[in-house]
């Protein structure tokens, strides 16, 4: 009797080892910091666009035939990616566009932003932007405006 229990015993512990491959469970969504590098009203830029640079080059020769950025811009580009939001032509003035928040999942960026019109709008062509740094990712990013 003593035999069978010690080998009943046996399995049980044997069995109840953990035999699964482990299976790292995904990251939960992680909110980005960002930094805003320049906004204005007159990029130049007429068609809405929102564009993602990882390099100086990327960044210069997107901006040669426009206005922005303003002035001479240092970015590490080992250490971040910029993301540009162009409204294109817009017939009002004092538009503004400001992120919510930027979330960085396992597989994409998603960055959340509002446009928003000020209270005194004048009739004025000008085409709006933002330009902000987030930490260095090689992830897609989607843009999801809100309403």
């Amino acid at each position: 009797m003593l035999k069978y229990l010690s080998l009943v015993l046996l399995v049980i512990f044997l069995f109840s080892c953990n035999c699964y491959q482990q299976v790292d469970k995904p990251k939960k969504s992680g909110l980005l910091s960002y930094e805003i590098i320049d906004q204005g009203a007159h990029s130049g830029i007429k068609k809405t666009q929102n564009v993602v640079f990882n390099s100086k080059e990327e960044f210069y020769n997107f901006f040669k035939n426009y206005k922005v950025p303003k002035s001479e811009i240092n970015i590490n580009f080992n250490k971040h990616t910029v993301v540009g939001i162009f409204l294109g032509q817009q017939t009002t003035g004092s538009i503004s566009i400001n992120i919510q928040k930027i979330v960085d999942q396992d597989n994409k960026v998603i960055i959340f932003y509002t446009v928003k019109a000020g209270a005194i709008a004048t009739m004025v062509m000008t085409e709006p932007y933002l330009l902000i740094q987030i930490p260095k990712t090689n992830k897609p990013i989607d843009f999801q405006l809100l309403k």
